[in-house]
């Protein structure tokens, strides 16, 4: 499927289906970098893709929190 999708992507490189679809194929296959690049480039083109969104959330841990160096050496 994700020699397909890139096919399609090579014709119309918008085209929100096949990029959804590579990016799946990618995480499947335990490319990480690449699927998040392709659900990146999805939410671009369609900012409220639940899909998408959902994806990224799974594969991108949240930011760590800021840790207040100097005031942890203050306790």
């Amino acid at each position: 499927m994700h020699h397909n999708a890139t096919q399609v992507l090579q014709r119309d490189r918008h085209n929100v289906k096949a990029l959804l679809r590579r990016a799946a194929a990618q995480e499947g296959l335990g490319h990480t970098d690449s699927a998040v690049a392709d659900y990146k480039r999805v939410l671009q083109l369609e900012t409220v893709n639940k899909e998408a969104a959902a994806a990224l959330d799974k594969l991108q841990p949240p930011p760590a929190p800021d840790v207040d160096m100097a005031g942890a050496a203050e306790q």
